[in-house]
């Protein structure tokens, strides 16, 4: 039987070639939009399943009286687990070179490179995370002071590839320069470990940068309050971690002063990528689930359309098969016989898509792999898991799209189906409901995605936001402040920049707040306003007018003044009806800012206190003409390399460090106009072959008509009216919806835009302009043929 159907259905596939080439392309793009977001699923819920010992692997949460939670905490939290419980078989201790602001570089010679993903820790971190030795290994004593390890692509990049063991390694840490010995190299982490580490040294050689660079953390360093050392936990197979918590509590608030009040949780190793968005010093790689969420749902919607689409063609399309039935039935055919033939018709269709789908996938990976943030690679260990993923979702597809017009073919009476007895005008039927449903997807995506596009624009364009144009970042080192007035000579002798200045800014658009309590005189209740180190020029070169006052004195600090400016929140927020010579934490103002967001729209604009500070610079900013880019990065890099021979150059534009700051909003909108696009070819091939099927069950209908007198406006509208109304129908439902979801998205901004109605209208028309074009198409063909050739034979 299984034969004879796969046989059946074959032919049947090939004699319709028209409405096989629409289902498979809309199933192919349909399988290929889900398969792409199927692996960006699958690869963000893979991270850290790459450790053997997962389940066992925790990281230590230390959470104070204020509700503050920090994955950092004493490094003598170590001492009290080991031997108060039993359970617990390792502890490593850790600390990421984010934790701090010192950078290290290693001095290969004629060049300096970061270090990036330099981790300081115990030699126990070779085992819990499965790091293997290419060369050298653990040997007693072989996390000491001097002592450093190297995985294989830095080694590779620094050295390409060519070194010894236990050679000496120089790093640069601020002035300070330190002879190491590398004692192994090792395997990088696999892609989806959240801990990404390209140098380990021991915790000894961190104690010594700290004394050396930051004597200040010293003390910390060594007692209960220090917040830099990251502590990961292996326990025993079947450990219940809630049970010991109390027990590991108790043992910390004995060893602790009664004055820190520390509450101590756990976190598995599957919980650190999704669930550590609120931890302070985080230094692991994290995830969004939100996104997971909502590209699984946009993949889900899109799969749903070339479901339907095959299911409406199919709904349609089984009229012209009544008296296919009808014989079978009377020749003695079951209606189980029936509906396994048609569902084995639309799983061998729907596979028929597969190896397109996977083809066009191909064809996508390398292209938008790249993507910060949201990479799609295809990566080899998770290979079963797509090949399984994709198979299942086809075969589901196949069966729920053919079960609809398996069960109502199956279920014909033979008499009827033999008359061609088909559906009744008017009645309500399943093929309605789902022309309506793809209406409102495609609607929905297309009123989301304007509104979108909106609030990014709202982003770049703001009057709130500074002027991207022709703005050049160049970052400075700590230990390049000295030489800060030196490059601005340089800079000076540049005829194509216009100004330059500096902050004291990390990046711009920043991620930083530096908001700081200030005790105004007869106030109780401290302002709080963010402070932001600056040089002369910085409010000229971004293009901010000062609304009252002046800009620095540059002999100010000469004369013992430290002057300021604030913004018009910061003047709002002091309640001064003159700001101007007022003095705040013995800094002058001097004048006062339009208010502009050097944050990002998520935020609010704080009081801000724009502190004229040469010698605290942490970003060189410069305005160049309009098309000397190029000269000018040239000339810049020839300065730099005057002044910095051994630091290698680098910059950025703000035009790109403004995008890269909405990356996730970014890749959002292009997703969403991608499945809107998607959602229009389906929904229009859906149309068009639905259509096409009218116009063959009406063009007798249509003949008659022509020949009593009926214009073709008139036969044009009756063609269109109902699909006209299951449009209304399906805006009706959508813009509640869509104005509802946009409410939701909307409020991760602090200043939004608001949802236009010209959008939502413009929307409609559009699609209500779609499904008639589509409509007309077909009809037209069937108006510009003689009624005669339609009416001879009857």
């Amino acid at each position: 039987m299984i034969r004879n159907a796969l046989i059946t259905s074959y032919r049947t596939i090939v004699n319709n070639k028209t409405y096989t080439i629409i289902n498979v392309t809309g199933l192919v793009l349909g399988l290929t939009a889900a398969f792409v977001l199927l692996v960006f699923a699958i690869n963000e819920t893979s991270f850290n399943t790459c450790f053997t010992k997962k389940d066992r692997l925790y990281r230590a949460v230390f959470t104070d009286s204020k509700g503050l939670s920090t994955t950092g905490g004493s490094r003598l939290f170590k001492s009290l687990l080991p031997c108060n419980i039993p359970e617990c078989k390792k502890v490593v201790r850790m600390v990421s070179e984010q934790q701090l602001s010192l950078k290290m570089k290693v001095d290969a010679g004629n060049k300096l490179y970061d270090c990036k993903n330099f981790v300081y820790a115990d030699t126990e971190i070779f085992n819990m995370l499965d790091l293997r030795f290419v060369r050298g290994g653990i040997q007693p004593g072989s996390l000491k002071q001097n002592s450093l390890f190297m995985s294989e692509s830095a080694v590779k990049k620094i050295y390409n590839g060519e070194v010894r063991l236990f050679q000496k390694v120089s790093l640069m840490a601020g002035k300070n320069r330190y002879e190491m010995i590398l004692a192994g190299i090792y395997t990088d982490l696999p892609w989806n470990s959240t801990i990404n580490t390209d140098f380990i040294a021991g915790l000894p050689f961190y104690e010594t940068i700290l004394k050396d660079n930051m004597p200040e953390l010293v003390a910390g360093y060594n007692s209960w309050d220090d917040f830099l050392v990251e502590t990961l936990c292996e326990f025993s197979p079947g450990t219940e971690i809630r049970s010991i918590i109390p027990v590991i509590q108790e043992v910390l608030n004995n060893n602790v002063k009664k004055d820190v009040n520390v509450k101590i949780s756990f976190q598995s190793f599957g919980d650190i990528y999704f669930e550590s968005g609120d931890f302070a010093n985080n230094s692991n790689l994290t995830g969004n689930k939100l996104a997971v969420y909502t590209y699984s749902w946009l993949a889900f919607f899109i799969l749903l359309l070339a479901g339907i689409n095959y299911a409406i063609l199919s709904t349609a399309r089984s009229a012209l098969r009544f008296k296919e039935v009808g014989v079978r039935k009377v020749l003695g055919a079951t209606k189980r016989e029936l509906r396994i033939q048609i569902l084995i018709e639309s799983v061998l269709l729907t596979f028929m898509a597969l190896p397109l789908a996977l083809f066009l996938l191909g064809l996508i990976d390398p292209r938008i792999t790249g993507l910060p943030d949201y990479t799609i690679t295809m990566h080899a260990s998770n290979m079963l898991k797509y090949i399984l993923f994709f198979a299942g979702i086809t075969l589901v597809i196949g069966i729920l799209s053919g079960l609809y017009v398996a069960v109502y073919l199956a279920g014909l009476n033979p008499v009827n189906a033999l008359k061609a007895r088909y559906f009744t005008p008017g009645k309500f039927n399943l093929s309605k409901l789902f022309i309506g449903f793809q209406l409102f997807i495609t609607l929905s995506l297309l009123i989301c995605m304007l509104t979108i596009y909106s609030q990014i624009r709202m982003c770049y364009v703001s009057n709130l936001s500074i002027s991207r144009q022709n703005i050049l970042l160049v970052p400075l080192k700590n230990h390049d402040f000295k030489k800060y007035s030196a490059i601005k000579s340089k800079l000076a002798g540049i005829p194509d920049i216009i100004s330059f200045s500096g902050s004291g800014l990390f990046s711009l658009p920043s991620k930083d707040f530096n908001v700081l309590p200030f005790h105004l005189p007869n106030s109780q209740e401290p302002v709080h306003i963010e402070c932001v180190n600056v040089d002369r020029d910085f409010f000229k070169t971004l293009g901010i007018p000062l609304i009252r006052g002046r800009d620095f004195d540059t002999s100010s600090m000469e004369r013992g003044d430290i002057e300021c400016i604030i913004n018009e929140e910061g003047a709002k927020t002091l309640k001064y009806k003159n700001p101007l010579g007022v003095n705040i934490d013995q800094t002058k103002i001097v004048g006062v800012s339009r208010d502009f967001n050097f944050h990002n729209l998520h935020y609010k604009i704080n009081a801000t206190r724009f502190l004229y500070n040469p010698f605290a610079i942490s970003t060189l900013i410069i305005h160049y003409k309009q098309g000397r880019e190029s000269f000018v990065v040239e000339e810049i890099k020839k300065a730099w390399e005057a002044v910095y021979p051994k630091s290698p150059f680098d910059h950025s534009f703000f035009r790109q460090e403004l995008r890269d700051a909405y990356t996730k909003e970014n890749n959002f909108v292009t997703a969403v106009a991608v499945f809107t696009i998607l959602a229009f070819i389906i929904t229009g091939m859906g149309l068009f072959g639905l259509a096409l099927l009218i116009s063959e069950r009406k063009t007798k209908e249509t003949a008659i008509r022509k020949v009593f007198g009926a214009s073709n406006v008139q036969i044009i509208f009756r063609m269109q009216r109902e699909f006209l109304l299951y449009t209304a129908i399906a805006a009706i439902v959508a813009i509640p919806v869509s104005w509802l979801l946009m409410q939701l998205w909307l409020k991760e901004f602090y200043y939004r835009v608001n949802i236009s109605p010209l959008i939502m209208i413009m929307c409609v028309l559009a699609v209500t302009t779609f499904v008639s074009v589509i409509l007309l198409m077909r009809t037209l063909k069937v108006l510009r043929s003689n009624p005669i050739n339609a009416l001879k034979y009857e």
